[in-house]
C-alpha cells in the first residue's frame, strides 16, 4: 500500500486560519495570492487581515489598533476590480458612548498594495478602508438589523453586480431577520465619500471636511489614473499614509437596494443566518431563487421577483425542513444550526451542513402538487412544471418533453379545482405509511397555519386549501411510488471531529 506523500512545501497556517474551528474566518486566492481574514493567535486578540503566498510582500492590518479592527467576526471575501472586499461585523468604534454595538462592515484593500514605506505602514495595508452596511427598516427611527450573518458571492443580475446579506437582531434581543441586498457600485462609490475622525478620545466622530484630505487620497490604489505620479504604494507621501492610518472609517454606510430590506422575517423564534442564490434557476436559466437557513433546520425559499430591471420583492415559495434527527443527532444531542448551503445545480439539489451531518435536498418538490395542474401552476416554482402525463414535475435545461408552468404570473384561469384528487390520493396513500423512513416533522407540515403562502389562498367554492388537503404524513405519488424520504437525506453522521 502507497503512504501518502506530501507534496510542496509545508508553510505555517498563522494569520492563513484560526487556532479553532470557532473563531470565523475567511480566506480567499486572487492572482496567487491568498487573502485571508483571521486571528493570528491562540486567544484570538489579535485580528488580522492578511495577504501572503505569490510573489508580493505580505500585508496586514496594524496590530491590536482598535480603529482598525475591533473584535471583529469574518464573514466574507469577495474580490471584485481591483479589490478585494471583506464582510464581517465588529464592535463600533464610533458609537462607544452606548456600550459595545456591534455593527456590519464591509472593508476593501487594493490588489496591487505592496505596503507602506519604512517610515509609516511599511509590510501593512495602505489601502485599507472601511464603511457601515445600512440594513434597516426605514421611519421615523431606523430599526437597524447590526448583526452581519452570511454574504453571497457577487451576483449578477439583470446587468447589475449584487452581493445579498442575511442579518439578524443582536443575541439577547427578540428575534428578527432581514436580507438585504447592495449594489456594488454603491459599495464601492462609499469609499470615494468622507472619512470620519474622532477629534479626541472622548468626542463624538464627525466627517472629516474634504478640502483637508491630503493628496493623492488616501485609500486609492498605486498606478491608477488618479495616481499617476505614484507607480507603487510604498512611495506615497507621509500625509497620505498617516492619514488613512488614523482614518481607516469612512463616514457614509453603503445604502441596501432600495433604501429597505428585500426580505424581512420577523415574529418568528429563529433567526436565518444562512443564504444561497440560484441567478440561473428554472429550464430557460432566466429565474433567481433566494435559499435562506435557520438555526432550526427550516430552510425558506423564495423568487426574486424583478420590477424595472431591478430586485424588487419576494414571493415565498416552500419551506423545508431539512434537519434529520436519526442521521444528524449525536447521542440524542441536536444542533439544528445549517452551518453552510451549497447549491448543486447538476444535479438539482441543495447541500445542507450541520454540525454532525452533510444533507442532499431536492431544489423543489415539485411532487406535492401530485395530479393537481392548478396548483403546480400556481405555486410559480422555477424547477416545476406540469407535463403532459399529467403531473407536477421537475424541469431542467435538460427537459426534453413538452411542459407548462408560468413563473411570472402563476395564472390559473380555467384549471378548474382539485379537491377531489387530493382525496383521492390520501385515500389511496394510507397504505404506504411505513416507507417513509424520515419522521413526520422533516415533511412538509401542513397544518401550521400561513407557512405556505403570502398571497390569499388558492380557494375553491368551498373555501378549501389545496394544501392543507394533504396530510403531512402522505405525500403525493410521483411515477405511482410514494414520495420516497431517503431523497432528503442519504448521508450519515461525519465523523465527529476531536476537538480540544
Amino acid at each position: 500500500m502507497d503512504s501518502l506523500e506530501a507534496l510542496g512545501e509545508e508553510i505555517s497556517g498563522m494569520a492563513r486560519c484560526p487556532y479553532d474551528a470557532k473563531h470565523a474566518n475567511v480566506a480567499l486566492f486572487a492572482d496567487g495570492k491568498l487573502y485571508s481574514a483571521t486571528v493570528t493567535d491562540f486567544l484570538a486578540i489579535d485580528a488580522v487581515i492578511y495577504r501572503s503566498l505569490g510573489d508580493s510582500p505580505t500585508l496586514r492590518t496594524v496590530k491590536h489598533d482598535s480603529k482598525w479592527l475591533k473584535e471583529p467576526y469574518f464573514v466574507q471575501a469577495v474580490d471584485y476590480g481591483d479589490f478585494i472586499y471583506f464582510f464581517f461585523r465588529e464592535i463600533a468604534m464610533e458609537y462607544n458612548t452606548m456600550g459595545k454595538v456591534v455593527f456590519p462592515r464591509v472593508a476593501r484593500v487594493c490588489k496591487n498594495d505592496r505596503g507602506g514605506s519604512p517610515r509609516v505602514l511599511e509590510k501593512q495595508w495602505t489601502s485599507f478602508l472601511k464603511s457601515r452596511l445600512n440594513c434597516s427598516i426605514p421611519g421615523d427611527s431606523h430599526f437597524y438589523f447590526n448583526i452581519l450573518q452570511a454574504v453571497t458571492d457577487v451576483i449578477h443580475i439583470n446587468g447589475r453586480d449584487v452581493v445579498m446579506a442575511t442579518f439578524s437582531t443582536p443575541y439577547n434581543s427578540i428575534p428578527g431577520s432581514a436580507v438585504c441586498a447592495y449594489d456594488m457600485a454603491e459599495v464601492a462609490h462609499t469609499f470615494t465619500g468622507r472619512f470620519k475622525e474622532q477629534k479626541s478620545p472622548d468626542s463624538t466622530w464627525t466627517p472629516f471636511p474634504e478640502e483637508r484630505v491630503p493628496k493623492p487620497r488616501p485609500g486609492s490604489c498605486a498606478g491608477t489614473p488618479s495616481m499617476e505620479r505614484y507607480k507603487v504604494s510604498n512611495e506615497f507621501p507621509d500625509d497620505t499614509l498617516n492619514f488613512i492610518k488614523m482614518h481607516p472609517l469612512m463616514d457614509e454606510a453603503v445604502p441596501s437596494i432600495a433604501h429597505r430590506p428585500w426580505f424581512l422575517k420577523t415574529m418568528v423564534r429563529y433567526r436565518l443566518t444562512r443564504i444561497v442564490v440560484d441567478n440561473e434557476a428554472g429550464p430557460h436559466r432566466n429565474h433567481t431563487v433566494v435559499f435562506l437557513g435557520s438555526e432550526k433546520g427550516i430552510i425558506l425559499k423564495f423568487l426574486a421577483i424583478m420590477n424595472k430591471g431591478f430586485l424588487n420583492d419576494s414571493l415565498f415559495l416552500e419551506e423545508l425542513n431539512v434537519y434529520n434527527p436519526d442521521k444528524c443527532s449525536i447521542d440524542g444531542l441536536e444542533d439544528k444550526r445549517i452551518i453552510g448551503i451549497e447549491i448543486d445545480s447538476k444535479s438539482n439539489t441543495l447541500w445542507v451542513a450541520f454540525t454532525s451531518c452533510v444533507v442532499k435536498v431536492p431544489l423543489s418538490r415539485c411532487e406535492r402538487h401530485g395530479r393537481c395542474k392548478k396548483s403546480c401552476i400556481a405555486s410559480r416554482d422555477p424547477y416545476c412544471g406540469w407535463v403532459s402525463e399529467g403531473a407536477c414535475r421537475p424541469v431542467t435545461i435538460n427537459t426534453k418533453s413538452a411542459f407548462e408552468q408560468d413563473v411570472e404570473h402563476g395564472n390559473t384561469d380555467g384549471l378548474g379545482d382539485c379537491q377531489n384528487t387530493f382525496v383521492a390520493l390520501n385515500g389511496h396513500h394510507h397504505h404506504h405509511h411505513h416507507t417513509l423512513s424520515l419522521p413526520t416533522s422533516a415533511l412538509p407540515e401542513a397544518a401550521e397555519g400561513p407557512l405556505w403562502r403570502k398571497d390569499p389562498p388558492m380557494s375553491s367554492d368551498k373555501g378549501e386549501d389545496p394544501y392543507v388537503a394533504v396530510p403531512s404524513q402522505t405525500q403525493p405519488e410521483a411515477n405511482g411510488k410514494p414520495w420516497n424520504a431517503t431523497e432528503i437525506s442519504q448521508f450519515g453522521p461525519l465523523s465527529p471531529v476531536a476537538t480540544g
